[in-house]
């Protein structure tokens, strides 16, 4: 029995792009902005006193630079997936596979977990 050798289908330069603009055209980054003002959460600036409250354009541009850094490091390093976060944006490119076509996720994260942080199942216990 031979091995049947299946490509599926990743995107172009051009898809890509446009897969990341349809992400920053459907995400409420108003939502993620008033967020952060009610939870006073600031990132470095260069201005005031080196921190303030993300404006709405600045939050775009770190959300489409994330995109390209997870596309960048699935694409670098042959995961499945790439992840790439700043100060609560959360970017992911997931490959394309049988089920489906590749896709960029986005999100804003005011907490998570990982196991990976506190528990490793094939490390011994210390």
């Amino acid at each position: 029995m031979t091995k049947k050798i299946v490509n599926y289908k990743q995107p172009t330069e051009e898809q890509r792009d446009r897969m990341m603009d349809a992400v920053i055209d459907e995400f409420d980054f108003e939502k993620v902005h008033n967020a952060m003002e009610a939870l006073d959460w600031m990132w470095m600036t260069t201005r005031n006193d080196g921190f303030e409250i993300p404006s709405i354009p600045r939050l775009k541009a770190t959300a489409r630079e994330l995109m390209r850094t997870a596309y960048r490091c699935w694409n670098k390093f042959g995961y499945s997936h790439g992840e790439a976060g700043s100060g609560g944006l959360m970017a992911a490119f997931v490959q394309a596979d049988e089920e489906g076509d590749a896709s960029f996720c986005l999100a804003f994260l005011i907490e998570e977990q990982r196991s990976l942080d506190y528990y490793q199942p094939n490390y011994p216990e210390k």
